[in-house]
């Protein structure tokens, strides 16, 4: 029997196994209908995924004024991944990479940052990506995910 995705399970088409499937039943709908629900676009990363998100907004002077930028991790379990997962330089959204590192004393410090650059012109497909250091006097909006 194929059963839709929007189709719930009933016991009465089962009589004889109500007793146990009955119970069943009940989880896999429950289950279902939140499924259903997440996929729709209400899932979101922090109430549904352990880790933290971090957001930074700052005015770029050097690596020595603004560098490294931290936070404290708190859980138990160390982090495995920083991920950079949006990013802005004066306004307009950038690619940024991020080396990171965890303290003894539980602060994930994001030790360097730098922007992903492409030099290539329109025509050009095996052109260069350079990674430079941030621009000075640029403000920058850094959004971090971490993950353990």
């Amino acid at each position: 029997m194929k059963i839709k995705f929007d189709e719930k399970l009933v016991v009465e088409r089962f009589p004889e196994q109500k007793d146990w499937i009955e119970p069943l039943f009940q989880f896999i709908n429950d289950l279902a209908a939140q499924t259903t629900i997440a996929l729709k676009g209400r899932l979101t990363f922090l109430d549904n995924m352990l880790g933290k998100e971090r957001e930074f907004d700052f005015t770029y002077q050097s690596a020595t004024v603004n560098l490294p930028q931290r936070f404290t991790w708190g859980l138990a379990t160390p982090p495995k991944a920083l991920n950079i997962v949006y990013a802005t330089e004066d306004g307009v959204p950038i690619i940024l990479l991020a080396a990171w590192q965890l303290t003894q004393s539980g602060l994930i410090s994001l030790t360097e940052i730098w922007r992903v650059v492409d030099t290539r012109d329109d025509d050009d497909i095996d052109g260069v990506i350079n990674i430079r250091e941030l621009k000075v006097a640029s403000r920058y909006f850094i959004r971090v995910r971490v993950t353990p």
